[in-house]
């Protein structure tokens, strides 16, 4: 869809082989995917794949620049699970009247 694998030409049937060099590009692409690298990140590591000795620290420096987001990203969810926990523990207390603390933490938080 973006150019990060080469298209080869279909054959009769319709199908198309690919060569062990792209099924290889595949697994790469698969692979920065579970890590959760976006397609332009993809796309970046792979042109830099292409000499890796001379681009090594240059693929690292994304590396790093993700690590860093899966960072803040834990952190995010920490947060947001120790304010869940906060809000059931206080939907557990007796009923009070009102809205359910739940919904009010939910509306706080878009507001």
């Amino acid at each position: 869809r973006r150019g990060l694998l080469p298209e080869p030409p279909r054959l009769e049937g319709g199908y198309r082989i690919y060569s062990g060099e792209a099924v290889d590009r595949l697994r790469m692409i698969k692979g920065l995917k579970e890590w959760g690298f976006v397609l332009r990140d993809i796309a970046k590591i792979l042109v830099l794949a292409r000499r890796p000795a001379s681009n090594r620290s240059k693929i690292i420096e994304v590396f790093e620049a993700k690590k860093i987001e899966l960072s803040h990203t834990i952190a995010l969810s920490k947060s947001k699970q120790r304010l869940l926990g906060k809000v059931i523990l206080e939907c557990r207390r007796p009923a009070r009247a009102g809205k359910c603390p739940i919904l009010r933490a939910i509306e706080s938080m878009a507001g």
